[in-house]
């Protein structure tokens, strides 16, 4: 879209819409894009919004194996923004926490939804600041929160907030003392400020149903597999309690939503950390031990083509020893499934001491476990 600039200019110029179509056009019309841009004097006549592009021009001018001196310096950028952003994201995390342990609904804005949701890259769309979007009733409620938290207005002479201009403003700036910038929205746009102009933005419209909402909404029953649930945090395992025990979930903007058909969970654990009481009185138990060697060597053959019998039956016999061991970490299946395709590569049809000992890595994690190993390969290698 071509929008008037204060300046009595246009927008995109001329050489930002060569720069636009060398990040969006496909093949042969992106690279030549590209070439006219540079032609035009590129990267010397760059401004601050075409820098914001040059990640995703060399991300899609890639995609062609286009060929340009300048590749380099965009593929070093689209890492350099990757890193910075990620670091941003990390930052900048704590303050919707903030929101959201108030019960202020929140919503991210611009950049961070772009990158994430949209080009699903982290390294796409340089940032520098945060975008953070509340209910205008909510919004004198989150400003107290920030300025009690220590975060302070930028320019607060210019963007001074009296009483009636929440219906006339759409959002204030705010900076950590580390550094750390923000925009609290409660409008999401400054041409649309009137009462109510945002509240669709917190409905059930603009709610991105994740796995476990699909499972709740879906028209037909569905078996859904949480796995390794031992690994996630113990919040996730609270916000499991009501949909295990209910068939339902709470979202605070927008009430329950009851499952139209009682999903069937089945949640997998190593163990490495403990469960809570209460989540595991919301299911059944079913222990599941490493399959006995014959089973294992099968897998090993259907999983590793081209691995011998004689050595899968090795692989697993080796590792089913090495599982009566007090470990840190006994090797999993598909860690004797790695070992096996390694040793394809190397070309090995039988396992020996020394090619067990320079090969370990692949299937024990960690270095006490190594030297526990090492110290018993002469017992370990052999047949069933």
């Amino acid at each position: 879209m071509i929008l008037g600039d204060p300046n009595g200019g246009c927008w995109p110029t001329e050489l930002q819409e060569l720069l636009l179509k060398a990040a969006l056009f496909d093949g042969d019309a992106a690279c030549q894009a590209y070439r006219d841009w540079h032609a035009q004097g590129g990267l010397e006549r760059l401004d601050a919004g075409s820098y914001r592009l040059l990640p995703l021009v060399g991300h899609n001018l890639g995609r062609y194996g286009f060929e340009h001196k300048e590749m380099g310096t965009l593929r070093g950028l689209r890492r350099k923004t990757w890193c910075e952003n990620r670091l941003l994201f990390a930052r900048l995390a704590p303050a919707a926490a903030m929101l959201q342990q108030a019960g202020i609904p929140v919503l991210v804005l611009k950049g961070v939804p772009l990158a994430l949701r949209y080009y699903r890259d982290a390294g796409l769309r340089p940032m520098r600041d945060l975008d953070l979007l509340v209910p205008e009733q909510r919004a004198r409620e989150a400003i107290q929160l920030f300025q009690s938290a220590g975060w302070r207005e930028l320019w607060p002479g210019r963007y001074r907030l009296g009483p009636r201009d929440l219906g006339f403003r759409q959002a204030l700036p705010y900076a950590a003392g580390d550094g750390r910038e923000m925009d609290l929205h409660w409008h999401a746009l400054y041409q649309a400020t009137f009462p109510g102009a945002d509240a669709a933005f917190f409905s059930r419209r603009f709610l991105v149903e994740r796995p476990l909402l699909q499972a709740l909404t879906s028209e037909q029953p569905v078996v859904m597999l949480i796995d390794e649930i031992d690994r996630a945090d113990p919040e996730f395992e609270a916000f499991l309690l009501e949909i295990l025990a209910e068939r339902q979930v709470t979202i605070p903007e927008l009430g329950t939503v009851r499952a139209k058909h009682a999903p069937l969970f089945v949640l997998t654990s190593n163990g490495t950390r403990d469960m809570t009481d209460a989540l595991r009185r919301r299911c059944l138990h079913a222990f599941v031990d490493y399959p006995p060697p014959s089973r294992e060597q099968a897998i090993l053959e259907l999983r590793v083509p081209g691995v011998g019998a004689a050595l899968a039956a090795q692989l697993a016999a080796f590792a089913q020893k090495v599982r009566t061991m007090d470990l840190r970490k006994s090797p999993s299946i598909a860690e004797t499934i790695d070992w096996a395709r390694a040793l394809l590569v190397l070309g090995a049809s039988a396992l020996d001491p020394e090619l067990a000992r320079s090969t370990l890595g692949l299937l024990v994690k960690y270095e006490e476990d190594r030297v526990k190993v090492e110290g018993k390969l002469g017992s370990l290698v052999g047949t069933k």
